[in-house]
């Protein structure tokens, strides 16, 4: 199991794959390997999505992706 951690500047639904994974600014258990990671509907946010490669992480460390709302 790997861990990440996505930031935002508020509480949204973390998709990994097209499937919800979780929430924002908590840490997410996913599997190691390739990954697309998006914050769904509405896509007020920037980047649209990120493609990750993810292992290595623990639960002290995870890797970290941020997304920016669009004003």
């Amino acid at each position: 199991m790997e861990y990440l951690l996505v930031r935002y500047d508020r509480r949204r639904t973390v998709y990994v794959n097209g499937k919800k994974a979780g929430f924002t600014n908590r840490s997410l258990r996913i599997n190691a390997g390739r990954h697309t990671v998006d914050l769904g509907e509405p896509d007020n946010y920037t980047p649209q999505r990120k493609q990750i490669d993810i292992a290595g992480t623990t639960p002290q460390a995870p890797r970290e992706l941020d997304f920016v709302r669009n004003e």
